[in-house]
């Protein structure tokens, strides 16, 4: 089995950088809890979760609303991962290897 090597670096950002860095950390909180929040009223009322696939195809429609547009400053990857890594999540809640 391949050991792999953990390296760190550290960066330092220009101050436009940094103000992206952290627009970027922010849409994605955001779509986080939004997508969550979907999940959770869509548990309590169906006992069924929304995945992946249905809150990607929520991010165009997301991006052309007027009090979401600025979500069009983030790269649709970094929003496509946030929504994998909270699919994956809410799949190993479903599993009962953690809960919801």
């Amino acid at each position: 089995m391949p050991q792999f090597i953990r390296q760190q670096y550290r960066l330092y950002p220009t101050k436009s950088q940094a103000q992206i860095l952290d627009q970027w950390i922010g849409a994605s909180r955001w779509i986080w809890n939004y997508m969550l929040s979907q999940n959770i009223t869509k548990y309590k009322e169906e006992q069924k979760f929304v995945f992946v696939y249905e809150m990607n195809n929520q991010l165009p429609e997301l991006k052309k609303q007027p009090e979401t547009e600025w979500l069009k400053l983030v790269p649709s990857q970094t929003l496509q991962q946030k929504c994998q890594t909270l699919d994956t999540a809410l799949k190993r809640s479903f599993k009962k290897t953690s809960g919801f």
